[in-house]
């Protein structure tokens, strides 16, 4: 009743779905995710156990800098439970597109409201290479350097001035057309940043690119939903030596999961309390730096997120 053609053999498979390609009646090209039997209960169950871990294993990770991990576990619940959620994903696709319908570097696909559900999503098909896919982007006269500023301004914009982000930038999930335009899939999550975490979130990468501990231990401060600094002055000491890791000796090694590691070291010493966004935030991070690298090894990711 929908389509003339649907592909039985899926283009690709997950944990929760797996996508088929597919024509509707009216002739559009599609892609269908069909959510696998039993998803939402095994995930739940799934969950469920993790929280119980983690409850009774809590004094584990508060050693390792992460004060708050059960709060970090549900961000990271609510999120999966949204990807169960088809219907979700189709509205985040649209709440994406509305930002982006004027942009010229970012394609956002159109999903077919009137062909989804909680386990069925119908999405535009986008025809295009992996964003890793260097051979094919040159071959198309594409340069991979300019792909992966290009990536990395898209997703600083969203952080930092959206405030709503495309939470799982791995590399099957960006897609280079053929004209160099960056087209995003697979909107099951996403994170959003209420306006007080994003002045503070900004306000720390500020910090750091301008060599300011102070300002960088009142920003962390005010991201934090609590703390135990006692001796500001100490805090501060503290975030200099990360920035003069970080940003006066940087070498190659350096990168936002070095940073990050630093963060929760930090985070434990001071009983800093970091919202667990922020942490889906910096593991968004470091995965685009990871493919930015493989697209320009001498790509310096402070100096993009500078501006």
């Amino acid at each position: 009743e929908i389509f003339i053609y649907f592909d039985e053999k899926p283009i690709g498979s997950a944990s929760i779905g797996q996508v088929h390609r597919a024509r509707l009646i009216d002739g559009d090209d599609v892609v269908v995710k069909v959510q696998r039997p039993n998803a939402r209960r095994q995930i739940m169950a799934d969950l469920s156990l993790i929280r119980e871990f983690v409850r009774l294993t809590e004094n584990y990770f508060v050693k390792y800098g992460i004060l708050n991990p059960l709060e970090i576990v549900e961000t990271f619940s609510k999120s999966l439970q949204t990807e169960l959620d088809y219907s979700t994903e189709a509205r985040n696709l649209e709440i994406f597109r509305n930002l982006y319908q004027q942009d010229d570097q970012l394609y956002i696909p159109k999903p077919y409201r009137e062909f989804t559900t909680r386990k069925v999503l119908t999405v535009e098909f986008i025809s295009g290479c992996k964003v890793n896919d260097i051979e094919t982007l040159q071959s198309w006269g594409i340069s991979p350097e300019e792909i992966a500023r290009k990536g990395l301004n898209i997703y600083l914009r969203q952080i930092f001035e959206a405030g709503i982000f495309h939470a799982d930038p791995h590399p099957g999930n960006i897609l280079i057309k053929p004209n160099g335009k960056i087209a995003l899939i697979d909107f099951g999550m996403t994170g959003k940043l209420m306006q007080s975490q994003k002045y503070a979130f900004s306000g720390v990468f500020i910090s750091l690119a301008n060599k300011d501990a102070k300002s960088m231990a009142t920003n962390l401060r005010r991201l934090a939903i609590d703390h135990e600094i006692e001796d500001m002055r100490a805090f501060e000491y503290d975030l200099n030596d990360l920035i003069q890791d970080y940003v006066v000796m940087a070498g190659d090694e350096q990168g936002v999961r070095d940073f990050t590691a630093r963060l929760q070291k930090l985070a434990y010493k001071y009983k800093l309390q970091i919202p667990g966004v922020i942490f889906l935030i910096l593991r968004s991070l470091a995965l685009l730096e990871g493919t930015a690298k493989a697209l320009d090894p001498n790509l310096d990711v402070l100096e993009i997120i500078k501006p």
